[in-house]
């Protein structure tokens, strides 16, 4: 029995996701060893080689909350051409490399810019300060996204068009 006005909530994972219960992320150290609390020797250790913090988060949420093969087919097959797509490319993987690194964390950005734009920081000279800050942190990180999208667009189109890649 809930008291009135009280809120209830009950968690229910989506179709497109597989469900993974803490002990059992815990027992397969997908992103903690067990003996030494770190990343280092699980499988999130053993895959990242991600470039950016985004790239980071992505995989381990991938890791832990993987898609489901009978909701997420043709999203896991499109992910399967990109790896296959890099793999047979050396060109492609190094370019799209080169433009990833060093690139910012929207995801950060865009969330403290808005904890900055609370009321908490309005009306003092170190709030604008932060948040023309974080403001012009978020238009360099949009400023990055073009290239990043032509390299993308260059090396899927080259190998598309010899056949060696058919996406999805």
């Amino acid at each position: 029995m809930y008291a009135t006005k009280s809120c209830r909530v009950i968690y229910k994972c989506p179709s497109a996701y597989l469900s993974l219960d803490p002990m059992t992320i815990q027992n397969m150290e997908l992103v903690r060893n067990i003996r030494s609390g770190t990343s280092k020797q699980s499988l999130f250790g053993v895959l990242n080689h991600c470039k950016t913090n985004m790239g980071q988060k992505l995989l381990r949420t991938t890791i832990i909350q993987p898609l489901s093969s009978t909701t997420q087919q043709g999203t896991i097959i499109a992910r399967q051409d990109f790896v296959d797509l890099l793999i047979r490319s050396e060109d492609a993987f190094f370019e799209i490399s080169e433009k990833l690194k060093g690139f910012p964390d929207l995801e950060l950005i865009c969330a403290t810019t808005l904890c900055t734009i609370s009321k908490d920081y309005q009306g003092t000279v170190e709030g604008c300060q932060s948040l023309i800050t974080r403001i012009l942190g978020l238009k360099s990180s949009l400023d990055s996204i073009p290239p990043l999208l032509e390299a993308l667009e260059v090396s899927i189109s080259a190998l598309s068009r010899d056949g060696s890649l058919f996406l999805s």
